[in-house]
């Protein structure tokens, strides 16, 4: 598949051939929903398929109007943003979990700056 511009938007089309008209802001909704149909295939057959990371550049966290979610906003370094929103239990175990994972990186350097 491939994505051509157009004089009024994109063409999405098809290695068979189909092509489908995309307004811009149709065009841009494609990479995150790219990435969520490549999650969903991946949850159903993990073993089947590579983990793919994406470098974040930066995050930025908020709440929501209710205050019941957390948002969380990461940024690439190509600019593109996925956005998500977190219950609090899933918060508080990914703050522990971040946690876990620091003190394990530093652990690490420490034990190779000694050697």
């Amino acid at each position: 598949m491939r994505v051509l511009p157009t004089s009024n938007g994109y063409s999405l089309q098809t290695s068979s051939g189909a092509s489908i008209n995309l307004t811009t802001e149709e065009a841009l909704e494609l990479a995150p929903l790219a990435r969520q149909i490549q999650d969903h295939i991946r949850s159903r057959s993990p073993r089947t398929f590579p983990v793919n990371s994406y470098e974040v550049s930066s995050l930025t966290l908020g709440l929501d109007a209710h205050h019941t979610l957390v948002l969380l906003r990461m940024q690439g370094p190509d600019g593109l943003e996925v956005s998500y929103q977190l219950s609090l239990d899933t918060a508080k175990a990914t703050r522990d979990g971040l946690a876990r994972k620091i003190e394990q990186i530093e652990s690490a350097q420490k034990k190779r700056t000694r050697q």
